[in-house]
């Protein structure tokens, strides 16, 4: 059979360039060999090939196995249980706390009267300031306190009022002392200036207060 003419590029050395190198067709002629040669086979040991691959099970039709990830254990239908007992716990609170008498609703809201004051007395501490209305917002976190440990309303909650409803109360005389002593000086200061060192004071001391009185009552 003839080989067609072809062009061979190959870079020179000499001359540092690329040359071109034209190859004419040509005939080529294949003479018929002697005997048989056969064909190369690989030689396959069938006692061993299940040692030599990897075994493939084709009855397998599901996406996943028991042993695949943690299927089937305890931590997998605890996973799936989860999201069900913590829905069922919120309405199960949610539910109680509907359906709870007035009186202990009452106790409720007066266990969160503290949490509320602690709040209000960090935000007082942290713009605290030399003016009235520093001394009006500590008055007022008194004012809401007690209007939820006595269930009052507002127009009930004068300082007399107030050191009754504690007497009742069996609150000892110290702290109603101490009590009368910083309303007073809240009232005054609302008219005459007052040390910011001074206030600092009445702030820290107002917060003690307040956890002495929510202990005892």
């Amino acid at each position: 059979f003839e080989l067609p003419a072809d062009t061979l590029f190959y870079f020179d050395l000499n001359n540092g360039q690329m040359q071109s190198l034209i190859l004419k067709p040509r005939q080529l002629t294949v003479k018929k060999g002697e005997g048989y040669v056969a064909p190369i086979q690989p030689s396959i040991d069938e006692q061993n090939i299940t040692k030599d691959i990897q075994y493939i099970d084709e009855g397998t039709d599901s996406l996943f196995e028991r042993d695949d990830l943690i299927f089937g254990t305890w931590k997998y239908y605890g996973m799936l249980v989860s999201p069900l007992m913590l829905a069922f716990l919120f309405l199960f609170i949610r539910n109680k706390r509907t359906n709870l008498s007035a009186d202990e609703q009452l106790k409720l809201k007066q266990k969160q009267a503290i949490k509320t004051v602690e709040s209000e007395l960090k935000s007082l501490n942290n713009s605290l300031s030399n003016d009235k209305e520093t001394l009006k917002s500590l008055q007022s976190i008194f004012i809401h306190f007690f209007k939820s440990k006595f269930n009052v309303g507002l127009s009930e909650l004068n300082q007399k009022e107030i050191e009754n409803r504690l007497r009742e109360k069996a609150i000892p005389d110290a702290i109603l002392e101490k009590f009368s002593r910083i309303w007073h000086t809240i009232e005054m200061g609302q008219y005459a200036p007052i040390k910011y060192d001074n206030l600092v004071e009445l702030v820290a001391e107002s917060d003690t207060l307040i956890h002495e009185i929510d202990n005892l009552l």
